[in-house]
């Protein structure tokens, strides 16, 4: 309807500007999600995901219903091509959604790819339409340069969610990040942490709500995991970290000031925003202290499977007597 006439676009623009639009880019397979609804709770493709994607020609707007569907709508694209993005038609696709909404919040999926040059390119493209970019994910399980992780880190330090899913860098990578100021993402996902020792953890990631860490070569001491954790209680900001290796949950964690034991954890219901499902935890032992942070808020330490993990994000725990 928009592409027929000035005044249809008009049309199409005025209802747009008051929808909730949150657009997800998928470089790899070069298509947008539009979703009018992106919480976990009563998500409906039916209702709140429309699939953009181009053949050349045009783009084209289907419902994402879980089958394939005939398109709703072909536009008509320019022909031109733009560094950092399949040539022409994605550009177009993004400047045909910013003219639909006025500010729109973006989620970007970024391929492991080697060009530095791409992604700025891309990066500087999305903020040129006055889009906020809210999520981005980068990577996959490869390899990535010390270049491209330190020109993401950079590039996104003020996106809501950064994920890296990248499975190794270099030793030296952090050398570039010994003078960087802290983050401060919502939420922080790094599978490459083998770099994180833990004054980097504690200098870069406690100013973040929600830090996932993992890498097989991660090993903090005794005394190391006892500082991060007070630390971790020290930060008003933190809400959750979990790191994930080959670690051990040494016993000065319950020793310290105020660490009750635990027996069971309730956590939350259903889905959070970032699609984790809560339900409870039950622990041995050992395993589970429930501790209070230095603003007065309580908070979990555990150990379960893999997994090292201090959180606020729990509804109920159940002490063992």
């Amino acid at each position: 309807m928009s592409a027929l006439s000035k005044k249809s676009r008009n049309m199409v623009k005025y209802y747009l500007n008051r929808q909730r639009g949150e657009i997800e880019y998928f470089m790899k397979g070069g298509f947008i999600w539009i979703h009018r609804n992106r919480s976990y709770k009563d998500y409906s493709p039916e209702k709140d995901l429309v699939e953009m994607r181009t053949d050349g020609e045009h783009y084209e707007l289907r419902w994402s219903d879980g089958v394939y569907s005939e398109p709703v709508l072909k536009i008509p694209v320019k022909r031109r091509t733009v560094r950092g993005m399949d040539p022409g038609p994605q550009k177009d696709m993004f400047e045909f959604v910013a003219e639909m909404f006025p500010k729109p919040v973006l989620h970007i999926d970024f391929p492991a790819w080697g060009d530095l040059e791409v992604f700025t390119d891309t990066i500087n493209f999305m903020k040129s339409l006055n889009a906020t970019v809210k999520t981005m994910k980068v990577g996959e399980e490869s390899w990535i340069s010390d270049r491209m992780m330190k020109a993401v880190l950079n590039e996104c330090s003020d996106v809501k969610s950064l994920t890296i899913r990248s499975i190794a860098t270099s030793f030296r990578f952090f050398d570039d990040l010994l003078d960087h100021p802290p983050f401060k993402f919502d939420f922080f996902k790094l599978r490459c942490a083998d770099w994180v020792t833990k004054d980097r953890l504690i200098h870069l990631f406690l100013k973040c709500k929600k830090v996932f860490l993992s890498n097989f070569r991660m090993n903090y001491n005794d005394q190391e995991l006892t500082e991060i954790c007070e630390k971790w209680l020290e930060a008003p900001e933190a809400e959750h970290l979990e790191i994930k290796s080959s670690l051990n949950f040494f016993e000065s964690i319950g020793r310290l000031p105020g660490a009750v034991p635990i027996k069971e954890v309730q956590l939350f219901d259903g889905y959070d925003e970032y699609g984790f499902y809560g339900g409870g935890l039950s622990f041995p032992p050992g395993k589970c202290y429930k501790m209070e942070k230095a603003n007065g808020t309580p908070a979990i330490v555990y150990h379960e499977r893999s997994c090292i993990v201090f959180r606020t994000d729990f509804h109920s725990v159940v002490v063992r007597e």
